[in-house]
């Protein structure tokens, strides 16, 4: 089958390239996918300029993507509650498969059913930040009805699903952006909208209960002042708390070494007596199910920025680096498959 692969760190435009693998084994509890939509997240390009290299090293040729739309085509001999011929979306973990390929494997327990008002390539722009906001702001935060949430960065990806969830909630929900989409956060649910680059968030905003966070630990020392004793401040980027260093699984050596470089922002934290913890998304089917009953009551939608053909994969990727536009990039495998079935 075809997949997209990366060579190795270094110039985009030389990277990934279609190549020839071998399709997918199954275990007793996976599925075969056949794919027929791929979301692409910014974290792509981040690797493969080596930004991350340090902490996660790639053995190449590497796979791209985790988000994915498809249909089933074979299942393991223990998998429950799914049929051959369904059509599913879900979340791989990181590394683990490719998923920007013809057809992938996965674990059961990573997918759920596709809502049907939804294409693939609406179902594959939701995974990485449906998830991402939902175990943020309902596992973490545990946000509630009638609070109040400040949501940086309102008009990207993560900041637009979690306005989203939050409003389904009941919260009041205010967002910073970058200037110039103030009406489209407003559709979202946005009550109150802070354009960052022409005015200063704590002019303007006070006694928060909880901030959704996905940049990193300059935000997250910038948002402590603004929150109530007792609240709750949850990143998606940065300082990584004991909490969260062992739900990982961190041994104690890499535990001490991140108690160090989370040192500032733990002991901010604490002064304003705020609770920090940085979040780590995982594949939830569970999750993603929940995720589609609000899509079918119409209280979450999708936001898709470009959808490119399998052909045009690379483009994809590099959209990411150099248009950080509204919505999700999405490789489509559709143009591919149809054209295929014609030659046939």
């Amino acid at each position: 089958m075809l997949a997209l692969m990366t060579k190795g760190y270094g110039d985009l435009d030389l990277n990934p390239v279609v190549r020839d693998i071998a399709l997918p084994q199954i275990g007793d509890r996976d599925v075969l996918i056949k794919v027929r939509a791929t979301g692409i997240n910014a974290i792509e390009t981040n690797v493969l300029r080596g930004d991350l290299r340090s902490v996660d090293k790639q053995a190449f040729p590497e796979d791209r993507g985790a988000d994915i739309s498809g249909e089933i085509v074979r299942m393991g001999a223990s998998v429950t509650g799914f049929s051959v011929g369904d059509q599913v979306f879900g979340r791989m973990i990181e590394g683990e498969e490719t998923t920007v390929a013809e057809y992938v494997r996965v674990p059961q327990h990573q997918i759920t059913l596709k809502p049907v008002a939804l294409t693939h390539e609406q179902a594959a722009s939701l995974p990485w930040a449906g998830l991402s906001a939902h175990q943020a702001l309902f596992e973490v935060a545990e946000l509630r009805d009638g609070e109040k949430l400040l949501v940086h960065g309102g008009d990207e990806i993560l900041g637009e699903m979690a306005i989203q969830l939050a409003k389904a909630k009941g919260a009041y929900v205010i967002t910073t952006i970058q200037g110039c989409n103030q009406r489209w956060v407003e559709r979202l649910g946005a009550d109150q909208v802070i354009d960052r680059h022409k005015q200063n968030f704590h002019e303007l905003v006070q006694d928060v209960d909880v901030v959704f966070n996905p940049y990193g630990d300059e935000v997250s020392l910038q948002s402590f002042s603004i929150m109530k004793p007792g609240g709750r401040l949850v990143a998606l980027h940065g300082a990584v708390d004991a909490e969260t260093a062992r739900r990982q699984g961190l041994n104690p050596v890499w535990r001490f070494v991140a108690g160090l470089r989370a040192g500032k922002v733990i002991q901010t934290a604490e002064t304003h007596e705020v609770m920090y913890r940085r979040v780590v998304m995982r594949p939830d089917g569970h999750q993603l199910s929940m995720l589609a009953t609000m899509v079918d009551l119409g209280l979450v939608k999708p936001v898709i920025d470009k959808v490119f053909p399998f052909s045009e994969a690379s483009e994809a990727i590099r959209r990411t680096r150099s248009c950080p536009a509204t919505g999700k990039v999405v490789v489509s495998m559709m143009a591919e498959q149809e054209e295929a079935l014609a030659v046939h």
